[in-house]
C-alpha cells in the first residue's frame, strides 16, 4: 500500500468497533497500529466470486486441460517470464491444452509446446464451468498473499489443483505447497492421481473453512456483536 492507503486503513481500524481482513499479516499489521484490535482482529481469506462447485468432478473423469485465469498481466508471466515451468507441468501433469480466460494475450508465441485456447472474457458461471472442466489451475501471485487471491480462491472451489511456479509463502494463511497447491520445483516427475486428487481435496477443505455461506455467518456475528453492544 502507499503511505496515504496505510494512513486512511489506520484511520478507519481505529475508528472502527470490530476489525476482519483477509490475511493474517494484514492482522498483525492493524492491530500493531490499532491497539485496541490487538489480538481481536479476525482473518478470513477471500471466497470465489465465480462460484462454488457442490462436489468437484474428480480429476480422472476431467479432461487433461489447464487454466489459466486471471489479469493480463499474470497470465502473461505465465506464458512468457514463466513460460519454462508452466510447459514443464503441463508435460508432467500430460496436459494437452491450456485455456485462458480474460484479456487475450498479445505476447504469447505462435507456436507452442501445448495449445492455447483464448476464450476472452467470460460470466462468472461459464468461468466456473471452465474450472470445473480442468484438472489444474495455473497461476502466480504476489509472495504471501493467496488468502487473498480470489483466482486461487476459485480454483480450490471448483476443484481443480492450484499450480504456481514458484512457492508462495502463505503458510499462516492456510496455504500450503505440496498440500493445498503445488508449485513447479515440486514437480520433477509425473505426480500420481492419487497426489493430484489429494492436493485438490486439501484445497477444497481449506476454502470449505471460509465459503460464501460461511462468510456471511462471520459478518452476521461481528454485526451482531455490534448491536448487542450498543443495545447494551
Amino acid at each position: 500500500m502507499s503511505y496515504p492507503q496505510q494512513l486512511l486503513a489506520v484511520g478507519l481500524a481505529r475508528l472502527a468497533d470490530r476489525c476482519v481482513t483477509n490475511l493474517h499479516r494484514y492482522a498483525l499489521w492493524l492491530g500493531s497500529r490499532a491497539k485496541q484490535h490487538r489480538d481481536k482482529i479476525i482473518t478470513i481469506p477471500v471466497f470465489s466470486n465465480v462460484g462454488e462447485g457442490l462436489n468437484g468432478n474428480p480429476l480422472d473423469t476431467r479432461p487433461p486441460n489447464m487454466v489459466i485465469f486471471g489479469g493480463t498481466a499474470w497470465v502473461e508471466e505465465l506464458l512468457g517470464k514463466h513460460s519454462a515451468q508452466t510447459y514443464f507441468c503441463c508435460k508432467a501433469l500430460g496436459i494437452e491444452r491450456i485455456i485462458t480466460i480474460g484479456s487475450p494475450v498479445g505476447t504469447a508465441p505462435k507456436s507452442t509446446p501445448v495449445p492455447i485456447e483464448e476464450r476472452g472474457f467470460l460470466k462468472a458461471d461459464q468461468v466456473a464451468e471452465v474450472i470445473r472442466s480442468s484438472r489444474v489451475g495455473m497461476m502466480n501471485y504476489f509472495p504471501g498473499y493467496l488468502g487473498k487471491s480470489g483466482v486461487y480462491a476459485a480454483y480450490s472451489a471448483l476443484g481443480a489443483v492450484p499450480l504456481l511456479p514458484q512457492i508462495n509463502p502463505s503458510i499462516l494463511d492456510g496455504c500450503i505447497d505440496g498440500k493445498t497447491y503445488l508449485s513447479a520445483n515440486q514437480i520433477t516427475k509425473r505426480p500420481a492421481n492419487e497426489l493430484l486428487q489429494q492436493v485438490a481435496s486439501n484445497a477444497r477443505e481449506w476454502y470449505e473453512t471460509h465459503n460464501l455461506s460461511k462468510t456471511a455467518e462471520v459478518y452476521a456475528r461481528v454485526l451482531g456483536e455490534i448491536y448487542q453492544d450498543f443495545a447494551c
